[in-house]
């Protein structure tokens, strides 16, 4: 006899149209969820807005209410209840006084652990929260971590019964825009005739671009270019970037440009720098996945999150924090390979991005969790 689906309830504050990591996560891991047969599954979720910011804090209340009546109502259909965030904590504690019989699984991020490291009185709420949910953890019976550095932050925190499910990324997405003709937009942007490194993402303190057009830039001759694509929070930043030479800001980029710029780059840099008990801190860091996908050769920081998102030789390369002559080094390994060398390089990383980072198999593996959480419940059940 076949056994029967899982029946699963997953419930996110973050869904598009808002643009962001998290948003990205509960999209396509329900895509590929939705697409397993071992599982049926139902979606409560809370849109963004159409200019693709995440919803208010007025929202967010109202959806907390809402999805605690549609429990209160539905519950029981269901054998497992994913949380897609460490913010639905009490909606999980709600559940568990509803249902005891669930599986209760839940999403966590960096910044959900650190959050209350901030000033202020909602993060002062928060650290709280976080409290109280380390007191009474055991109401969820699998914390998903994004990462192994998410997962150090949790168990600091209180937090068992972790596992680490990394991000993944659809390639078929960057596959035919990324083979657009390469000389089509070279007039926007004059540098692309002369060899360039890429960075694209927030421009803020911890990613590193101020430090490295400060501190790798200047190591190399006149020819190098270094081009910033993303928003720029500081006017203080954006000066001192416009004050550097062989720096070009682009602002934000088309998703087809950056492919481009991605691509024809000699190196796409993540440069994160350490700081300090900062709240803002880098879970995974999908940048590390877009730039491989796109056929650039990514070079990224081993710090934080970001240690789990690259396969340091293969999908791209791992440099020391703040250490401005391993960057040099590496960019310079990659200015010494052929034409061949560096397409077999671009092939290798593509077909290991497939294999170990598409959302299918991170779909996969968090359904292997919940049947890994069902068992255990169904068997305490039985003692």
């Amino acid at each position: 006899m076949e056994s029967q689906p899982i029946k699963v309830l997953f419930i996110t504050r973050k869904w598009p149209p808002a643009v962001g990591g998290m948003e990205l996560y509960s999209e396509e891991l329900t895509n590929s969820l939705s697409k397993n047969t071992d599982i049926e599954l139902d979606i409560f979720r809370l849109p963004g807005t159409g200019q693709g910011y995440a919803p208010g804090l007025a929202s967010i209340m109202i959806f907390m209410v809402r999805c605690a009546y549609y429990l209160l109502r539905n519950a029981r259909r269901f054998d497992v209840v994913h949380f897609g965030d460490f913010v639905l904590f009490p909606l999980a504690v709600l559940d568990k006084v509803i249902c005891k019989q669930h599986v209760r699984c839940m999403t966590i991020y960096g910044l959900d652990l650190t959050y209350g490291r901030k000033k202020g009185f909602l993060p002062f709420l928060y650290r709280k929260v976080v409290f109280i949910a380390a007191k009474f953890q055991s109401t969820v019976d699998c914390y998903i971590a994004i990462s192994r550095f998410t997962a150090q932050l949790a168990e600091d925190v209180g937090l068992e019964n972790i596992v680490t499910i990394p991000l993944g990324i659809r390639l078929e997405k960057f596959t035919e825009k990324s083979q657009i003709d390469d000389a089509s937009r070279c007039d926007e942007y004059p540098s692309v005739e002369t060899p360039f490194i890429f960075y694209i993402g927030r421009v803020v303190e911890r990613k590193g671009a101020i430090w490295f057009a400060k501190n790798v830039l200047p190591l190399f001759d006149d020819n190098m270019r270094f081009l910033v694509a993303g928003r720029i929070y500081s006017k203080k930043d954006r000066k001192v970037l416009e004050s550097l030479p062989n720096v070009e800001i682009l602002g934000q980029v088309s998703h087809e440009e950056a492919l481009r710029l991605r691509k024809r780059a000699v190196a796409v840099v993540m440069p994160n720098i350490p700081l300090e008990n900062s709240a803002d801190v880098e879970g995974f860091g999908l940048t590390a996945l877009e730039a491989p996908a796109a056929g650039g050769v990514l070079i990224a920081a081993d710090l934080e999150g970001i240690s789990d998102a690259v396969i340091d030789g293969t999908t791209g390369y791992l440099a020391k924090p703040g250490d401005p002559h391993d960057w040099k080094e590496k960019i310079c390994e990659i200015l010494a390979w052929s034409r061949t060398e560096r397409e077999q390089f671009v092939a290798n990383a593509r077909e290991a991005l497939e294999k170990e980072y598409n959302w299918d198999k991170v779909a996969e593996r968090t359904v292997t969790q919940y049947t890994l959480a069902v068992k255990r419940k169904l068997d305490f059940v039985k003692r």
